[in-house]
């Protein structure tokens, strides 16, 4: 049972610090084992592909095996599930790419994506995102205690990853200051070029389960019409907000 839970401990460090790749020693001495212990646990989570090396160096990051199984959980999760009919219909009177995002531990991954035919995204099922950047997470981090943002962002730094990203700390928390009190995060060229999104955060019995946003092309259509949108995705977020607690009380009853 021991060596369950040490390979467990070395596993969540590794989703914690995914973005960036963890060391064998950076393990060791976060989760308290020795270096061999950490050694041969990796060893037989890289062999049933739960962690790998990352390409030409040292540092470990989630495997094949284990992204797959998240993202299978997050396919068949009620979440998903309930949040369907308003993707749905958000994406028939908007005709642009509706994302849904969950809320695991300090991550954000996300659970359902509906696309326009004949519209690629850079997305996919089960990915984790980038949360300073995009505006699922920013939806999320303007939600969350301080103590917590600021957690994450040391795991996942503000850099520049597209020609408007936020990268002074002061301005980001003003900007999740901003977030929160207006109810919707806008993200214009943060995360991707030629990218515009919107989204509202979702709560179900006050508690914080996630996102939902409407996102597009920023050369298709204008800020404004974005704007207009913050609307949309805040009654969208409500609705599937009041299913899940719904959904609760019927579990409860039955």
């Amino acid at each position: 049972m021991k060596t369950i839970r040490y390979a467990l401990n070395d596993l969540e460090y590794i989703m914690a610090y995914s973005y960036e790749g963890s060391r064998l020693t950076t393990i060791s001495e976060a989760t308290g084992l020795n270096k061999t212990t950490v050694y041969n646990i990796l060893q037989t989570l890289q062999e049933y592909g739960y962690v790998k090396k990352e390409d030409g160096s040292n540092k470990y990051v989630l495997g094949d095996k284990l992204l797959g199984l998240t993202g299978y959980i997050l396919e068949t999760s009620d979440f998903k599930t309930i949040a369907m009919p308003t993707m749905e219909a958000l994406i028939k009177s908007t005709g642009q790419t509706i994302n849904l995002m969950m809320l695991l531990g300090n991550r954000g991954y996300y659970a359902a994506i509906l696309k326009p035919f004949g519209i690629s995204t850079r997305s996919q099922i089960g990915e984790s995102e980038h949360l300073y950047c995009s505006a699922v997470g920013k939806a999320i981090l303007a939600n969350l205690p301080e103590d917590q943002v600021n957690l994450i962002l040391e795991m996942d730094p503000l850099i520049k990853r597209a020609p408007k990203t936020i990268v002074d700390r002061q301005t980001f928390f003003n900007e999740l200051q901003v977030t929160q009190k207006r109810g919707f995060a806008i993200e214009d060229e943060e995360n991707y070029d030629n990218s515009r999104c919107v989204a509202a955060p979702i709560f179900s019995k006050k508690k914080l389960v996630g996102s939902i946003s409407i996102s597009g092309s920023s050369s298709g259509v204008p800020i404004n019409s974005f704007i207009e949108f913050s609307y949309l995705i805040q009654k969208a977020a409500k609705e599937i907000g009041n299913r899940l607690e719904n959904s609760d009380k019927e579990a409860l009853e039955t």
